[in-house]
């Protein structure tokens, strides 16, 4: 089983748990930390109360004192969530009186993935380097492997192409430019007879001898 944040954050007894908590106070970002727990100590207390059917005694004190301590502007342990999020959680618990523990699980989710990146993370590499989460391997390069494609006529991989280099698969443009020259020179050289020659220059002295746009397109037509 991997050693996750998840799993640490569980298990605030453990000596890795106390070597974190050393490690985001030393950093300055301790407020992801206690926001967090907070949060899972609030959603205890008011499972609790709802199994004892005692909805509402102390609980938005305690909800109104997380909003107060991490959630506010400038508050003492302000943790950095969008504006959006930060003014519903306040409307919700300050307008609505609303104390359900669900109105915290974005911000949450946000101060977990913070929590993950700029100190858990790091603080691993430290503490414990190979415990690190394995990187993701790189997707092979082109020029190393390809999947099948409709852009591949042949269906060939590229590792067949370099494989195989001495016959490399020809291209659409290639094979068109091929095709053409092979009918061009299957084709009879061009050689106009005497008596178009003749039909030509005489129409090269009239358009010259009457250069007006009217003389020129009758004579493009009757070309």
């Amino acid at each position: 089983m991997s050693f996750t944040l998840e799993r640490l954050l569980d298990n605030p007894s453990t000596p890795p748990f106390q070597e974190f908590s050393s490690f985001v106070r030393s950093r300055y970002c301790a407020e992801n930390l206690f926001f967090w727990h907070a949060v899972r100590g609030y959603e205890r207390d008011y499972d609790a109360a709802q199994q004892q059917c005692d909805k509402t005694a102390g609980l938005l004190d305690q909800c109104m004192a997380i909003v107060r301590t991490y959630v506010e502007p400038n508050s003492p342990y302000e943790i950095n969530i969008p504006c959006e999020m930060r003014d519903h959680i306040i409307d919700h618990v300050y307008q609505q009186h609303d104390c359900d523990p669900q109105v915290f699980v974005p911000a949450s989710k946000v101060t977990l993935e913070l929590m993950r990146v700029n100190a858990f993370l790091p603080w691993l590499a430290e503490w414990a380097p190979s415990l690190l989460p394995t990187p993701p391997k790189p997707m092979p390069s082109a020029s190393t492997s390809m999947v099948h494609s409709v852009s591949s006529p042949e269906g060939w991989t590229a590792e067949t192409a370099a494989a195989d280099t001495s016959c490399p698969r020809a291209s659409f443009s290639s094979f068109r430019s091929e095709r053409a020259n092979d009918v061009i020179s299957a084709r009879s050289p061009f050689s106009p007879s005497a008596a178009l020659m003749k039909k030509i220059k005489a129409t090269l002295l009239h358009v010259t001898s009457v250069p007006t746009r009217q003389s020129a397109i009758f004579v493009s037509k009757k070309l």
